[in-house]
């Protein structure tokens, strides 16, 4: 007769009194109550690979924490959320850790508000998971209350971790509120950038022009992959009469732009397909001589916001290609008084793009321009191919404007399908909802008789969305 079998514990514990009776069991029995009795506390850690891949990328589903309280506060943050981090997972077991560096989505983003302290390591730590994925870096330098040796101290130590790394870049986002430059900008190489596509850059204000400054656009604009470059400064063009500027297909740029800037952008980044510029300053005492007229044969889209009369800016620019147009005029220049002459420039720049009727497109906000120059703008042939026009304000001759009539007339806008009005809609004002319903009825009812089913009017001001089959809906 065999003997009965005992575990290592009740060898050890020779005190316990004996167990009752237990009848044999059978070798495969005893395996498993083993196996049971000592991974009791191991369940999670032994979970299937793919169900904690699972478990993870359910729970950690939230969008940025970056902002508490209404503002910004110093600190590194990710795409989720911050009491439990991926990377604080990250350092509980190897087989954790596996399964956090293998979901790409929790290490492709990083936004660093500072100034932080001492935080070196935990940045590098945390771009080492981002080698084989391409991360997109946020650095907001924030107008804190510290002094200015430990304020450049603390910027450029994450700079210089963030550097490291820099092959590992996907996108970029540098923001200075208190410095002007940082010389640890200066070790950026563009033999590293292999992954970088798009960088956006804010300096301060006053920040002046240096030749370390010229060395940093130069090397993130010879990055291979670099497609979208944007920056927003006030006296800080930057170099743009270099030939790297070719490969770009969406510049936006803000600050003081003058007209040489835009032409040389134009003629430099020849593959260039959107092209956004806020604060443009036609008349500048220091800018070169004019260029000559020029043509861009790939541009699509063109959003000017201009801070000074744009007349010179539309003589001799010819963009055949162009499908969409935004303008906001706030002239300030020597035409001011004269919008006639503002209304024939954009007139004759239209009609350098009736050949092809390829603007589909089309929003002009200038609240000087009267409506009578604006709707004789909107009968030219070059907008006959338009499926949405936006205007700062309009009245019931607007309206009366485009509205299609019949033939001999010829047609004005015939394939319009959505009008936004910004501003305001005149005659609305001091009137309740049910008077606003009856006035808008009486306005646009026989625009929608005269236009397609799909046409949509926006009233941003009021709320209202009308159509052909619901006149007044609110948002």
């Amino acid at each position: 007769m065999p003997l009965p079998l005992h575990t290592y514990a009740d060898i050890l514990d020779i005190n316990t009194p004996p167990p009752p009776l237990v009848l044999p069991r059978s070798h495969v029995a005893v395996q498993q109550a083993k196996f049971m009795k000592g991974h009791r506390n191991k369940a999670v850690n032994r979970l299937p690979f793919e169900v904690l891949h699972q478990i993870f990328s359910l729970y950690f589903s939230s969008s940025p924490v970056v902002y508490h309280g209404g503002g910004l506060r110093p600190g590194i943050y990710n795409n989720v959320s911050q009491q439990i981090s991926p990377f604080t997972l990250a350092h509980v077991c190897a087989h954790w850790r596996a399964v956090i560096s293998s979901i790409p989505s929790f290490w492709s983003t990083i936004c660093i508000i500072g100034p932080v302290y001492n935080q070196v390591d935990a940045i590098r730590s945390w771009m080492g998971y981002t080698k084989n994925v391409g991360a997109s870096i946020e650095f907001i330098q924030l107008n804190d209350r510290c002094a200015p040796h430990e304020l450049e101290e603390a910027t450029g130590q994450v700079l210089s971790a963030l550097i490291e790394y820099s092959h590992c870049w996907k996108s970029l986002h540098l923001e200075f509120q208190c410095t002007e430059y940082q010389p640890a900008l200066s070790n950026i190489d563009a033999r590293r950038l292999q992954k970088l596509e798009g960088a956006h850059i804010e300096f301060l204000p006053w920040t002046a022009r240096r030749p370390e400054l010229d060395w940093f656009w130069l090397q993130l604009l010879r990055a291979p992959r670099l497609q979208a470059i944007s920056w927003n400064t006030v006296d800080l063009p930057p170099p743009v009469n270099i030939p790297e500027w070719g490969k770009l297909t969406t510049i936006d740029c803000g600050g003081r732009i003058t007209q040489f800037d835009l032409w040389s952008i134009l003629r430099s980044a020849y593959q260039l397909l959107d092209l956004r510029a806020k604060g443009i300053f036609i008349k500048d005492i220091y800018q070169p001589p004019m260029l000559l007229p020029t043509t861009h044969r790939t541009l699509e889209s063109l959003d000017l916001e201009f801070k000074s009369s744009p007349v010179t800016f539309y003589h001799g620019l010819k963009l055949p290609h162009l499908t969409s147009l935004r303008i906001v005029q706030n002239p300030l220049g020597p035409h001011e008084s004269d919008p006639q002459a503002i209304a024939g420039a954009l007139s004759m720049f239209l009609r350098s793009l009736s050949d092809h009727q390829a603007l589909q497109e089309f929003t002009i906000l200038d609240a000087t321009m009267p409506e009578p120059l604006l709707i004789k703008i909107l009968q030219l042939r070059a907008l006959r191919s338009l499926t949405y026009l936006g205007v700062h304000a309009a009245s019931e001759h607007l309206i009366r404007g485009i509205k299609l009539q019949p033939p001999p007339n010829p047609p004005v806008l015939p394939r319009l399908e959505e009008l936004e009005i910004f501003k305001k809609y005149e005659g609305l004002e001091g009137y309740d909802m049910v008077d606003q319903q009856r006035y808008v009825d009486s306005d646009f009812r026989k625009l929608f008789k005269s236009r397609s089913p799909t046409l949509t009017v926006h009233l941003h001001p009021y709320k209202r969305i009308l159509t052909k089959e619901t006149y007044f809906d609110v948002y």
